[in-house]
């Protein structure tokens, strides 16, 4: 009975860390939203620019290049924050635990 009840306790330690990672996903979002709601504004209103003085972007790559430098800079800023959660976690965990 105790080796079902483990592996009971496993599964769940994986399903609730599996679904933690979403929280953390719409935490981080919360966080940046105003930073990428800034971005995207300015992507905009540059491209539009763009547009209206020069007939378009000097380059079809560069507005492509730009959007995903910002993506992979939001994925690394994620992973950080991500990281830093966890840890947090581990540690709170392991305050409890020693009480």
């Amino acid at each position: 009975m105790s080796k079902e009840l483990n592996k009971m306790k496993d599964t769940f330690d994986k399903v609730v860390h599996f679904q933690g990672s979403g929280m953390i996903m719409s935490e981080y979002l919360k966080k940046e939203k105003w930073g990428n709601i800034f971005f995207l504004i300015v992507y905009i209103a540059l491209f539009i620019s763009s547009y209206l003085l020069i007939d378009g972007p000097a380059t079809v790559e560069g507005p492509i290049c730009v959007f995903l430098g910002f993506c992979f800079v939001q994925f690394l800023k994620y992973r950080t924050f991500k990281k830093d959660e966890e840890n947090k976690k581990r540690n709170n965990k392991g305050l409890y635990h020693r009480l």
